[in-house]
């Protein structure tokens, strides 16, 4: 998300990107805008690279492979009538399987906030202290991810402030790297131009750690550090060693951000290796031609080019930016590299508008005139459809879940969603019993639940 939800926002493992309609990067003929603003054109780049972490930083790709994980426990899930029963279909060893990927899938997408007086809203944080980082998940293997507790002064513009203890982890860190990514481009390419304001929760939160831990920082090394993070499956435990690197470095009067160029560039090579065997592994389960199964080769296609990237220039978010921001190459020539996923360009008017949305791949159309991002979309589906059943204890039951909009609602005129409205709007994974599709096939969530039901 930006530092305002209300503007955009990336769902990990969604592959989806939303633009609100107060930026314009798709035009009203639904091409991309030649020329976007800075702000509009930042705000795009701040959720492609939350795009571009979940494919190709160990934190973004563990989270994928966890949430397919629990995809795969979901579906067992599904009985005779064709959607979930609930938890109480899953075994006792699935159950303490799940519990613990819960706990990590909740643990990683948690804002800590503290909780502030009525009206406060700080515009600014001060960190005087930070914690060695504490264990927030684990299993029989040891520690799966930490959260660092610091304390920290927080004020408002009027310098009226409080003092809390704050938490640090993996949501933190993934929108300071956007964050930081996002200004960057806007203060260098329109001097013009000034960057969205952030909340100070989450996304200013890691820069005050980096400024306590450090003396003389520049933006460079600052960035360095946070997005070296995102590198280890436990980013908050991670980022506090480089900052002792980094703290190393400055006592010694040395480069911060070389010396935290060469632990990345030795953190990438290292990971490389179980990366590319995980990708291997989801490649062989899915080998077949469903559009599942083309959807999610074409997401570890994707990380595979990315991670090539990565062997090349562990920091390459950085060169981007600066390029793009320079105009020295295009946003094509980025997405040639990263193609990026889906994005849903909101427009004004009313929600039921048929297509008031739009909806554009930046993919290339094969030469078979097939759309790779149609089984993004679906795995989009699968894996909403999937969540809306997650809790604490277990997989909810379908029939227990609440009203829900298809995630494509404002997207949609198919011939469903103009004549039953209610089920789209209401209760998508219905759309699969509707007996109007045509030879044109089922929409996306029909797709998708039709994919989710095991075969029988």
């Amino acid at each position: 998300m930006t530092a305002n939800s209300a503007v955009a926002g990336y769902r990990p493992e969604k592959m989806m990107i939303r633009i609100g309609s107060g930026f314009r990067i798709i035009d009203d003929e639904e091409q991309p805008v030649e020329i976007p603003t800075a702000n509009a054109f930042g705000v795009f780049l701040h959720e492609y690279f939350h795009y571009v972490h979940n494919i190709s930083a160990a934190t973004g790709l563990t989270g994928f492979i966890n949430t397919l994980e629990i995809w795969r426990l979901f579906r067992t899930t599904i009985d005779e009538t064709g959607y979930s029963a609930g938890h109480n279909k899953l075994s006792e060893n699935y159950h303490k399987h799940y519990t613990t990927l819960h706990k990590l899938f909740h643990a990683i997408r948690t804002v800590h906030k503290p909780k502030l007086k009525e009206n406060f809203k700080p515009t600014s944080i001060e960190i005087s202290s930070a914690e060695e980082p504490i264990e927030t998940v684990g299993d029989t293997t040891g520690t799966l991810l930490s959260a660092i507790n610091c304390q920290a002064k927080v004020e408002d513009d009027h310098g009226a402030s409080e003092c809390h203890t704050i938490k640090v982890g993996v949501q933190e860190i993934m929108e300071a790297a956007a964050w930081l990514l996002e200004r960057r481009y806007v203060n260098q390419s329109d001097p013009n131009a000034s960057p969205l304001p952030a909340e100070v929760f989450p996304y200013q939160v890691v820069r005050a750690l980096v400024d306590y831990k450090l003396d003389n920082a520049d933006d460079d090394s600052i960035l360095a550090c946070i997005l070296a993070a995102l590198h280890s499956t436990n980013p908050p435990e991670a980022l506090m060693g480089i900052l002792e690197l980094a703290k190393a470095a400055e006592n010694d009067d040395k480069s911060v951000f070389d010396a935290v160029h060469m632990a990345v560039k030795d953190t990438v090579d290292s990971n490389e290796t179980q990366l590319i065997d995980q990708l291997d592994n989801i490649e062989k389960e899915f080998c077949g031609d469903s559009i599942m199964a083309v959807g999610i080769r074409t997401i570890t296609s994707r990380a595979r080019t990315a991670l090539q990237l990565r062997s090349l220039e562990p920091l390459f978010e950085i060169a981007f930016v600066d390029l793009l921001s320079n105009k020295e190459v295009s946003i094509g020539n980025i997405m040639n590299k990263i193609p990026a996923c889906n994005v849903l360009q909101e427009n004004s008017g009313s929600i039921e508008d048929l297509r008031r949305d739009f909806l554009v791949s930046f993919s290339p159309i094969s030469g078979d005139n097939w759309d790779p991002e149609v089984g993004l979309r679906v795995i989009h589906v699968i894996f909403d459809f999937m969540l809306g059943h997650i809790s604490e204890n277990g997989f909810l039951t379908t029939n227990q879940l609440p009203p829900k909009r298809c995630p494509f609602y404002t997207t949609c005129d198919l011939p469903l969603r103009k004549k039953y409205s209610a089920i789209c709007g209401k209760t998508p994974w219905k759309s699969v019993e509707w007996d109007g599709w045509g030879q044109s096939g089922k929409c996306d969530y029909a797709t998708a639940i039709a994919i989710t039901r095991p075969p029988i």
